[in-house]
């Protein structure tokens, strides 16, 4: 942040507050708040509205959170569910839970235990998915390095899928996934891959157990 903000917002219990600018925000329990706000560190252990834009160096969920607008900052951790109904942006965002986002997401680096659902682009440098319970959807993602795995999951059923249109990266390693174009300098396809179209520049290898439509180096 450009300067330090003086006043601090904290809500436990059940509240409802304005936006602005604060230090540090907590809210234990539910909580709304009512336009932009700006802060240093949110921490929240519950449940939480944001009718406005977010932009914060520190966010930490516990729970489920709702940002009504845009949301930017440096580091996320988030255990639980966050909903974002336009974009989410920053450096470093580690889920352990489950996201949405109606627009892109940008980091340098997103690591992800659980699942995501992503209407627009996710662009990352380093991209981690181990997918969990439920299919995971995104129109497209792109970066230097991108890693899907499927966490095999006895008691719910089975295993799980990441969807996408395209995939573009240099190194990319993707099990369970389904995608109509996957590109990229050095790609290797795990077990239960359904790709249309792969395109690579340097290496290729793929499981007995993918399945591919075309191949094509670059």
């Amino acid at each position: 942040m450009a300067q330090k903000k003086a006043e601090k917002l904290r809500i436990f219990g059940d509240g409802t507050y304005p936006g602005g600018q604060y230090s540090k925000v907590k809210i234990i329990g539910q909580g709304r708040v009512n336009g932009d706000i700006e802060s240093e560190n949110i921490k929240i252990l519950g449940d939480s509205i944001f009718e406005g834009k977010v932009v914060v160096d520190s966010f930490q969920l516990v729970g489920n959170g709702i940002v009504n607008s845009d949301m930017s900052g440096k580091s996320y951790w988030v255990l639980g569910n966050l909903d974002i109904s336009t974009n989410l942006i920053g450096e470093h965002c580690r889920i352990r839970g489950w996201v949405n986002a109606n627009g892109n997401i940008e980091m340098e680096r997103l690591d992800v235990k659980g699942g995501l659902k992503v209407k627009g682009l996710v662009n990352a440098e380093e991209f981690k998915l181990k997918l969990h319970q439920a299919t995971s959807q995104v129109q497209e993602i792109g970066g230097k390095n991108i890693r899907v795995k499927s966490n095999w999951l006895h008691f719910f059923g089975g295993k799980n899928r990441l969807v996408a249109d395209i995939i573009e990266g240099d190194t990319i390693y993707l099990e369970h996934t389904t995608a109509k174009i996957v590109r990229g300098k050095d790609i290797i396809l795990g077990p239960q891959c359904e790709i249309e179209v792969v395109e690579y520049k340097v290496s290729y290898k793929q499981d007995k157990n993918a399945t591919v439509h075309h191949v094509n180096r670059l």
